[in-house]
């Protein structure tokens, strides 16, 4: 259940194509809870926890009566199984969701405690079927891994962790994507890699007609 407003294409898809499988998987209960949006134009609270928290939407659970946040980002196109967190914005600045998030972990502020991302794409088998992709973490552990990835690189400022991801492809098991004209910087997190090391990572995958 989704409480209406204004909502951005991706949010829409969530809503279409992911929470459903969150439900199904038995993540969260649909009998006991629901999700709100935090987005919109309105001076809010729900606002204010988008855009300085980076929770996209909350999950209200009635029956332990609690409410943790999502960071959800789908996307059209081939599946990499990656998470993929910003790390330059498209002005080439810092002030993304990987400093912010590591920030509010370290600090003990809020923070979305799960990230999703999803991927949607045809259906090889039948072109009138998509086929919808999902990777579920506690951001706790995802920015845990990230943080480890970067403990024998001694960043003593924010400047050299710029120099660093603008200058490699790499930092042991994170690719770095750019995309390019001195634009937006991703660190991209293997799926694969994170169940290697017995992170708890939940994939799903969905069929919906197209």
């Amino acid at each position: 259940m989704f409480d209406k407003g204004k909502l951005t294409a991706s949010t829409e898809k969530f809503k279409k194509y992911v929470e459903p499988q969150l439900y199904d998987s038995g993540l969260f209960d649909p009998n006991n809870s629901y999700v709100i949006i935090c987005e919109g134009d309105s001076d809010d609270l729900r606002s204010k926890m988008d855009l300085y928290a980076g929770i996209d939407m909350c999950t209200v659970d009635k029956n332990h009566k609690t409410v943790q946040g999502i960071a959800s980002r789908v996307q059209e196109g081939p599946c990499w199984r990656t998470f993929t967190i910003r790390a330059i914005t498209d002005h080439g600045n810092l002030d993304t969701e990987f400093r912010k998030r590591s920030q509010a972990i370290a600090n003990g502020d809020m923070y979305p405690t799960w990230t999703v991302q999803a991927y949607i794409t045809l259906s090889d088998e039948d072109p009138d079927k998509l086929i919808c992709t999902v990777g579920v973490v506690r951001t706790t552990e995802l920015f845990n891994y990230i943080m480890d990835q970067f403990s024998n690189e001694h960043f003593s400022t924010w400047g050299d962790f710029r120099e660093a991801i603008t200058s490699r492809y790499d930092i042991n098991e994170l690719d770095i994507r750019s995309a390019g004209n001195g634009g937006a910087v991703f660190l991209v997190c293997s799926w694969d890699k994170l169940l290697e090391h017995n992170i708890d990572l939940t994939i799903l995958q969905g069929e919906f007609d197209a």
